[in-house]
């Protein structure tokens, strides 16, 4: 089943599909459709657990996560790893209504995901952009 085929089939856009997630209509294969959904929402939850777990933290969410909302970056943290546990079930079972499911749940999911990843990362963006202009007021201390 090719990708447009399967965007056709669930009523989805596949223009968007491939733009949003990187895949082409070389990417045929039902699981691997759903392996590379799986992917990009890990990588996402893997940056918004930095924020999460100081333990592991690079020096980079530890400097960026005083400006967040935190209820909003476990609210995405949380919604993210659903994403991902439904990818998994969706791989044990290995079944072609199993990765329809998943495909049109996780899109669903991402769509509403989407805006508020986006907030939390023009957040800490721009709290580098204050931490420079924090450095440019600080002048001579000597």
């Amino acid at each position: 089943m090719t990708l447009k085929e399967l965007c056709k089939k669930l009523g989805l856009d596949s223009g968007k599909i491939e733009t949003e997630f990187g895949l082409s209509e070389d990417d045929s294969t039902i699981g691997g459709i759903a392996h590379k959904i799986a992917e990009k929402t890990g990588r996402y939850g893997e940056f918004i657990e930095g924020f999460l777990n100081p333990d592991h933290a690079s020096y980079a969410a530890l400097s960026e996560v005083h400006v967040l909302d935190m209820e909003k970056v476990n609210e995405v943290f949380i919604a993210l790893n659903l994403i991902n546990r439904q990818y998994l079930l969706a791989d044990l079972k290995g079944t072609e209504e199993s990765f329809q499911q998943f495909i049109k749940l996780s899109l669903e999911e991402w769509e509403g995901i989407k805006p508020l990843l986006t907030a939390i990362i023009e957040q800490v963006k721009n709290s580098w952009k204050e931490s420079l202009r924090g450095k440019e007021e600080l002048g001579y201390l000597g």
